[in-house]
């Protein structure tokens, strides 16, 4: 194959013009582009290079380094899935840090509840706290999530106009690989 042969037909305008342009006027190539594997499939390849000029100032060859991104590509694209699956849930989601303070919300848990995340980042789930949900509910809570046990039950909770909610909960620990609790 030739380097136009073996691009993916999705990227070989973008990269064929970027190399163009290195050869025309020197400027850096900077690429991250699919290739035809030889055993067959495509990889993913984040490719860089310069022109180099000989004494007259005439093209002379094109150095350049050329990387299997195929793995980061693959991971980035889980992480961009996932990311978005929490963002659209149609469930509230919270991420808290081991003390508590709030980490993340998803865009359904300030629909839910009215606060935005910048007004929650930083403090307790407890702001929800609406005082119809007894304290011994609240101790089971606490004492099965520092066991890093899940939780779920009812929570009657205050929205932040005052209303109040029924809001059936899960809370599971987030363990790190070392089974160590993070969030």
């Amino acid at each position: 194959f030739t380097f136009a042969e073996a691009l993916h037909p999705d990227d070989a305008d973008r990269v064929l013009a970027a190399q163009e342009k290195t050869l025309s006027d020197g400027a850096r190539f900077d690429e991250t582009y699919r290739l035809r594997r030889a055993g067959g499939g495509w990889g993913w390849y984040h490719g860089r290079g310069i022109l180099v000029r000989d004494a007259d100032g005439r093209p002379h060859r094109f150095v350049g380094a050329l990387a299997d991104v195929t793995a980061q590509v693959a991971a980035q694209t889980e992480l961009r899935q996932l990311s978005a699956a929490v963002e659209q849930s149609p469930v509230s989601i919270v991420i808290t840090g081991i003390r508590g303070d709030i980490e993340y919300v998803n865009p359904r848990f300030s629909q839910t509840s009215g606060y935005s995340f910048d007004e929650v980042r930083g403090r307790n789930p407890r702001l929800l706290k609406s005082g119809e949900t007894s304290g011994e509910e609240y101790k089971r809570l606490w004492d099965a999530i520092t066991r890093g046990e899940e939780w779920s039950g009812e929570l009657h909770n205050r929205r932040k106009n005052g209303e109040l909610f029924w809001e059936f909960v899960r809370i599971i620990p987030l363990v790190s690989e070392k089974g160590e609790v993070t969030n």
